[in-house]
């Protein structure tokens, strides 16, 4: 069962989704700074395997990546930064496991580039594809 913190209870999501020849879903978008902390960027061959080897794995079935701009507050000094993002957005079926797969994908992104913090945003909807 989806935890009801993650979703709307299934009868009433299906319900809201069905007008929509949809069914309920969770909508992930994932914040990516795209520059380390010595202002290096991450180079396109590295973000290429980092979707490859990590973001792949656990969303198969796909995902879409956008390119941004981005401002942060750094939470050790406190300066305000800028850098470009890469977005990524996720529809995936509620499902108990969903936050662990994410979580590992946050954490596979800040070790591997040295970041603070990668940016999550989670909503429950509908979807159709």
């Amino acid at each position: 069962a989806t935890p009801p913190d993650m979703a709307l209870p299934p009868a009433i999501a299906a319900g809201r989704c069905a007008p929509w020849q949809a069914r309920p879903d969770m909508r992930i978008t994932l914040f990516f700074g795209q520059r380390r902390p010595d202002g290096r960027r991450v180079r396109g061959r590295e973000w290429r395997a980092f979707v490859r080897d990590v973001l792949t794995p656990h969303f198969p079935t796909g995902f879409t990546v956008l390119r941004g701009a981005g401002q942060w507050q750094d939470r050790v000094s406190g300066r305000v930064g800028r850098e470009p993002v890469r977005i990524v957005w996720i529809s995936a079926p509620p499902d108990p496991a969903l936050p662990a797969r994410i979580n590992a994908i946050r954490d596979a992104y800040r070790q591997r580039f040295a970041q603070q913090s990668v940016g999550l945003s989670v909503a429950a909807g509908c979807g159709a594809f």
